[in-house]
């Protein structure tokens, strides 16, 4: 089964001090999104699709135009790898549930979630993940990355690391440059730094 990455995008803002942070999901942020998205459900009833493009239009006038430059770390034909934060996952799923017709999501994730997800049969076989803060080693809260199986149409097979590491949210606050390191086939697969002034520019 081919993994598909969707390249969500980022909001990251501190409205009280100098010092980036993302955004967390509060009760009054989650009420504000929930409003939202009632609003844009009942204004068009029988336009699921209408209703999740009014949302998401409104949901970036309220916390901002996002950008996903910054936290992008590789995006290639054969190979995505990139992080998403809680807010604009939450975007996601209430865009994906006003678009189904279904249901609000009731159970927000406030990790930062770094995805690997290969494109191709060709791609680079990544088996583990390190994440730096600074000089220090952070530790996964969940780690999914798994050998998958990838076949062609002409039923070839092979298997390639894939799926996702979850993160405490502090990883892009902003103070301490962010290093990731990728290792598969005993090598260094994928190197990528974000430095302190980019991550203060993540919006």
């Amino acid at each position: 089964m081919k993994v598909l990455a969707t390249a969500f995008t980022l909001v990251l803002m501190s409205p009280h001090s100098a010092q980036a942070d993302i955004v967390r999901l509060t009760p009054d942020l989650l009420q504000t999104v929930e409003a939202l998205a009632a609003a844009a459900r009942q204004k068009n009833p029988a336009n699921p699709t209408q209703a999740a493009n009014e949302f998401f239009n409104a949901f970036d006038a309220a916390f901002g135009t996002p950008s996903t430059s910054a936290t992008t770390v590789l995006v290639r034909k054969d190979l995505v790898v990139l992080f998403t934060t809680p807010l604009e996952r939450l975007k996601g799923n209430y865009v994906d549930a006003l678009r189904e017709l279904r249901d609000f999501p009731k159970t927000p994730d406030d990790r930062v979630i770094l995805t690997i997800a290969p494109q191709t049969m060709g791609a680079p076989n990544i088996e583990r993940v390190v994440l730096f803060h600074g000089d220090r080693q952070v530790p996964a809260v969940v780690d999914q990355l798994a050998p998958r199986e990838f076949r062609n149409s002409f039923g070839a097979a092979t298997r390639l690391g894939a799926g996702s590491v979850a993160y405490p949210p502090a990883v892009f606050d902003g103070t301490q440059p962010v290093r990731l390191l990728c290792f598969g086939d005993g090598r260094t697969v994928v190197e990528w730094t974000l430095s302190v002034a980019d991550a203060k520019k993540v919006r």
